[in-house]
Formats: C-alpha cells, structure tokens, sequence
C-alpha cells in the first residue's frame, strides 16, 4: 500500500474514532482550566514511501499550548525522531570496451563505448530528525471529552545529514492538517490523543538517471581514470536528485497535560474569564463579543442568544424573546407601522398605511372594482351597486338583445331605445369621465340569413347610426371613447336554423377595450350638413342655376324687375329688393336669402325617446 493512502486512511479513521468517542459527552462542570499547558509527547513518525526514509520510528518531543477560552487555542511543538535511517543508491562501473574514432589525418576525434557491465549498491545512513511546529486548535464542544480540528505548520529537518552527502536529506517546511480528542479531568489535567497529516513539497527526489553508467565510462575514458584513478572502471550514482512529489508524513502521538498559571473563572458563563470580561454579569445564553458584552445584531434591545427573531428591522416593537408584532396583520409590524388599524386584507404601503385609489370607501385590496367612476354608488366589495355597471367594469361583455333594427336597414326600431338607453347612461358615465375614463366597444351582430357581404355592411351602418344616436342624446357621452364596430354574421353564438337562433345572434354586445383618453364632446354633424348642402355654395352650381333660369324665366324676370337683358338671376335678386321672384307671391316681410352666406335649414325632428335612468 503507497503511504499517500495509508494517510489517508489513517486520518480518516481517526478521525472518526475520536467523533465516536465523543458522541456520549460528559458534562464540564467542575473542570478548572488553565491558561497554560504543558504536555511531553510520545508517538511515532511514519514518512512517505518516496522520502528514501524508514517508514516508522519514535517520535518524541514537548507542547506548550496557550488556552484562549475553552473552544480554542494555540500549541507549539518541538520533537526529535531518532534512529532514522536515510537509504540511498551507488553503482560501480565494473567494465566496457572502447574504440576510438579518427579523422583524415588520424586524429582522435571521439569514442564508441559498447559492452558496459555495472553493478548497483544500496546503502543506509542513520539520522535524527527534528519537527518543529505550531498550530491553531478549535474544540467541537466545550464538555469534559473533547474533540477537535488543528491546522498549522512547521518545519522538518535531518540534523544527521547537514552537508546532505548522501543528497536530498529532509530539510523542508510543511503544513499541519490533523484531528483529536482531548479528556479534561477536573483537577485539569488532561489526557489527548491526537492523528496528525505532516504534508510537504520536495523537490530534491532521487530518479532513476539510465545515462549515468555512459557518463561514468566517458569521464573515466577521457580523464584517464576518472574519479578513482583505475582506468575501465568508475563509481557512478545511478539516480539524479530533481524528483518533485508532495509527501503524507504521518504523525500519531499521545500526550498528558499539566496546566498552570491562572484558573479561568468565568462568573456569568459566557465563556469570556473575568479578567477579560467587561460585562461580567451577561444573562445565560446570551452570545457575546470578544470583551464578555451582549450582542444585539438587530438591535432591538434583545439580545442574539435570547432573540428568537433576530433579523428584526430597526424600530418594530418586539415582544420579550425579540420576535415584531403586527396588531393589525396587514403585513407592517408595530413600530413601522403608522395605522395600527388597517383591516385585514386591505393593501398598505412600506409605512402601514392603506388607501383608497378610486375613492369610493372602500380600500384597495379589499375593494374588488379598482377603477369605480367618483361619487357612482358601490356595494361593500367596491363594485357599482348597477349589476349591469359590474358585468361591465368586470371585463364582461353585455349583451343587449332586446335593442332591434328595422329589417334590412340601419334604423332602430322605436320599441328598442327603452333597451338602448339603460346601457347608455353606462357608456355615458364611463366614456366621458374625467378622471378615469374608459374606451368602449358598441358591437353590433347579425343572424345568418342573407349575404355575408350585405350583413358585414349592414351591420356596419347599424353600428354607425347606434353610435350616432347615443352621442347626439346623450351629451356628456366621450365621443373619442365610444367605438362602433360591425361584425356582421361573422360571430354567431347561436344556430341560424331556428327563429330563437337568429333572434339570439341579431345582439348588441357593449364591451370595455382598454383605458380611454381625455373625453371630447361630439360635433353633432357639422361635416355632414357641409355635405348636404355644399352645392348651395359650389360656384360652379351657381353658374348652372343662372344659366337654367335666364332660360326659362329670364325674360320674363326682366320685364319684371326692370333688369337688362344678360343680367344673372342670382344678381337681379340680390339687387332686386322686390318681395317676389317670377310670378310667385312672397309675405310683405319674406326676404330673399343671401346666397353668399351660409344657410340654416330646419330639419322635422324626430321625438327624442325618454332617458331612462338606472334602476
């Protein structure tokens, strides 16, 4: 087995055979410990395979260890391993044939070496080796049998070998990695064991060199003799000394411990001596910093030991293990929390503070209609008291199939605006709120029966003239937030085999699409009038109606109004100032209108259906 391994598994095994040994701890009270200790040591040294070192020998040395509390310390050791034995390897060069090689003018210029016959030598030289070396120790418990981790450092060196002949003696620092046990009786002395891992980087290995017999035969050759002065042979070393390898040197010892100097007294039991301790009377169980004081990491005047919640934030009410409350549960803990009365659900802000975005009395988070228009009347869940008002703000289609059109046109039939007009105090609450408006959809659907061409346009009339009507009766209405779409037969949600069927897709559906923009008022059809009564001004209209009058009543006019021949119609009656036109008899008060100027037309109304108020 190569001794890497054997380290291994020595530290491994005894490491747990210490842990082992310590699950069932013994209790420390009653243990005086002491500052100082000092231990003789006794065990045994095993090297490394490849150190060309014996494998075991007695190690045996002192340890002086200064206890800092009873969880750690610092130990320095100072131990000799005598008897050593350092082996290394010669060879002789015995015998080997030459022949010399020539030039053109019979000079010797080389030599060819054939037949070398070698014979190899081993031998051992005794050594002491000294270690010495200082590390850290943390104890795993504090009880009467602990176990515990080193790790430090040292340096071993061949006091036997200082002008290293033969070479690569130890004389090299490493680093110290090991696991132990200690039993404290309660006078303090103490009983430890401990397994040890010695790891050093040499570079001075011996490595098998085969050129080294033909190096020999040459020296001895061309110096005629070499390094003995018999010539045909030569002692050589066989190996050259540049081997790298990180080396396992195990070290397993046991000690006994004699302590002096002071006993640690520690009156409060936080672990810090008296001596050290400048808050002497710490409560149990409290953590402590360096000089004996309670910690309080989230300094919420209970201290880490007994703080049962202890990444409490600065300025929250704790009760007496250190853990926040929050009277009023809304997730903001007493202290931080600026209304204690929060009821439960309601959202608040990093202060505890609740609100109420749309204002309707109800507070969000509790409130299930965020968005309720100012003043509009809202159930205890923040809803409009409107079922319809609710379907709608609830992202819901309505659906209005009482509202029909007369058949194959756009007008709606009078019976229907009772329907229409329940919706369109909503549309109009909604599309022209100033403060949260909403851009809604007026839908309008027809039944399969007919063209799908002429149901598409026909719908799209519907939804023009719908939209028309309720921006010109109701005068608070968004006219930017209002949308008029027809979908024709396209979306049918039921059978147009049966009257119900076709009766049920023939619907008006009032949906919200998204947030509106700022409500602007409708210009109740200034662009169509323009439309309608654009050839009332069109200049070429103008020269037309000249032309068609002079034709058909221009003499006669003239005659009339005394105007010369040639003369417009539309000049002889702005001249004219007469109160008839052609034979046609005008009141004494009629005044011919000035064409130039724009015209009013008084249109036959139709009876504005009766506003119908939410029930």
């Amino acid at each position: 087995m190569r001794l890497a391994g054997r380290a291994r598994f020595g530290l491994v095994a005894g490491g747990a055979a210490l842990l082992m040994a310590a699950s069932g701890p013994v209790s420390a009270d009653g243990v005086h410990e002491r500052i100082l200790e000092v231990s003789p040591v006794f065990g045994v040294l095993q090297l490394d395979d490849n150190a060309q070192y014996s494998s075991a020998t007695p190690l045996t040395g002192l340890r002086l260890t200064l206890n800092n509390s009873a969880w750690w310390a610092f130990e320095g050791t100072v131990a000799v391993s005598p008897g050593q034995t350092q082996s290394y390897r010669e060879g002789m060069l015995e015998s080997y044939r030459f022949q010399y090689v020539f030039d053109a003018e019979n000079r010797i210029v080389g030599a060819v070496i054939t037949d070398l016959e070698t014979r190899g030598i081993s031998n051992e030289v005794d050594t002491d080796l000294l270690m010495v070396g200082g590390s850290f120790l943390l104890h795993v418990t504090k009880q009467r049998l602990r176990p515990f981790i080193s790790i430090g450092g040292g340096f071993l060196d061949d006091l036997s070998n200082a002008d290293e002949e033969p070479p690569g003696p130890f004389s090299d620092a490493f680093l110290d990695f090991g696991v132990g046990l200690k039993y404290f009786r309660p006078s303090g002395f103490t009983f430890r064991l401990d397994v040890r891992d010695l790891v050093a980087r040499k570079s001075d290995l011996p490595r098998e060199n085969p050129r080294a017999p033909l190096l020999a035969a040459q020296r001895d050759l061309f110096t005629g003799g070499g390094d003995d002065g018999v010539f045909l042979q030569e002692p050589y070393s066989p190996v050259d000394y540049r081997g790298r390898r990180w080396l396992n040197n195990i070290a397993v010892t046991a000690s006994v411990s004699f302590p002096f100097g002071w006993v640690w007294k520690d009156a409060d039991g936080d672990e810090i001596a008296n001596r050290f301790d400048d808050c002497p009377t710490t409560a149990p169980g409290v953590v402590v910093d360096g000089v004996g004081c309670g910690i309080d990491s989230d300094q919420d005047g209970v201290f880490d030991g007994l703080d049962q919640c202890d990444v409490t934030p600065i300025g929250a009410t704790v009760d007496l293990v250190g853990c926040p409350s929050d009277s009023d549960q809304d997730g903001v803990f007493d202290g931080l929390d600026l209304m204690n009365d929060t009821p439960i659900g309601a959202l608040v802000d990093a202060q505890g503070r609740h609100f109420d975005t749309d204002e309707d009395g109800v507070l969000d988070g509790l409130d299930l209609c965020e968005n309720t228009p100012l003043g509009a009347g809202v159930d205890n869940d923040g809803c409009a008291e409107n079922p319809l008002e609710k379907q709608l703000l609830q992202g819901d289609k309505i659906i209005v199939q009482e509202a029909e059109f007369e058949p194959g046109s756009e007008e709606i039939e009078p019976l229907s605006f009772h329907a229409i007009n329940k919706v369109a105090v909503l549309l109009e609450r909604w599309t022209g709120n100033e403060e949260r408006p909403l851009k809604i959809e007026i839908g309008v659907h027809t039944d399969g029966i007919g063209a799908a061409g002429f149901n598409q346009e026909l719908s799209e009339r519907r939804a023009t003239k719908l939209r028309q009507y309720l921006l010109e009766t109701f005068y608070d209405m968004g006219a930017n937030n209002l949308v008029a779409t027809g979908y024709g037969e396209s979306m049918p949600i039921s059978s147009d085999t049966t009257e119900e069927g076709r009766a049920a897709n023939r619907r008006i559906e009032v949906l919200v699409l998204s947030p509106g923009d700022p409500p602007e008022e409708y210009d109740f059809g200034a662009d169509e009038e323009e439309e309608d009564l654009g050839g009332f001004f069109d200049e070429e209209f103008d020269e037309e109606f000249d032309a068609d009058f002079d034709a058909e009543f221009g003499a006669d006019f003239d005659e009339e109004f005394g105007e010369e021949p040639g003369a417009s119609a539309s000049d002889a009656t702005e001249d004219a100032g007469a109160d008839k036109v052609g034979e046609i008899e005008l009141p004494p008060d009629a005044i011919m209108p000035d064409l130039d100027e724009d015209i009013e037309l008084e249109l036959p109304e139709e009876p504005e259906p009766p506003k119908v108020e939410l029930e």
